[in-house]
């Protein structure tokens, strides 16, 4: 006997709510909803009904989103869930905390290295800066060493 599935719509028809609390729920709690991936499209594991019956419960008890991912750990554990066209389950997925930490490592080093090549092209605007001022500054020395008057041509105003 083939297992039944449902779509988003239908798992809200059964619990008599709207798809979009199903998809919220399923987006907040995915690691306890038994569903299959394909692609975009999302079924649910005959299971999943009664995992969303105990969400919609707590939630109309007023249980928190902690609490309630409490209360599904202690119920019903994570669910296995399987990505069909890649063909790997979600526990494949798992990433090494080894290789989490390397990760972060790598991060702060790349960051130390942008801290500090931001540091380096500041100081070298601030060389051009200063070069270019520099520079300004000769060429208004030689416009006045040209337009210097000798003592004769300031005595009789005269102009060379």
């Amino acid at each position: 006997m083939a297992e039944q599935w449902y779509s988003l719509k239908d798992m809200a028809k059964e619990l008599n709510t709207t798809w979009q609390s199903v998809r919220s729920w399923k987006d907040q709690f995915y690691q306890f909803v038994p569903m299959d991936i394909e692609g975009k499209q999302v079924r649910f594991k005959k299971d999943a009904l009664v995992v969303f019956q105990f969400i919609q419960e707590a939630r109309d008890n007023g249980l928190d989103q902690h609490d309630i991912r409490e209360g599904l750990g202690e119920k019903f554990g994570q669910a296995e869930h399987s990505l069909i066209q890649a063909g790997i389950s979600v526990g494949d997925l798992a990433i090494d905390s080894k290789m989490i930490e390397e990760m972060k490592q790598t991060i702060e080093l790349l960051q130390h290295e942008i801290a500090d090549l931001k540091t380096r092209m500041q100081e070298v605007e601030i060389a051009k800066r200063d070069q270019e001022l520099m520079d300004n500054l000769g060429k208004i020395r030689e416009e006045r060493e040209k337009k210097k008057k000798g003592i004769w041509s300031r005595v009789m105003n005269f102009t060379l």
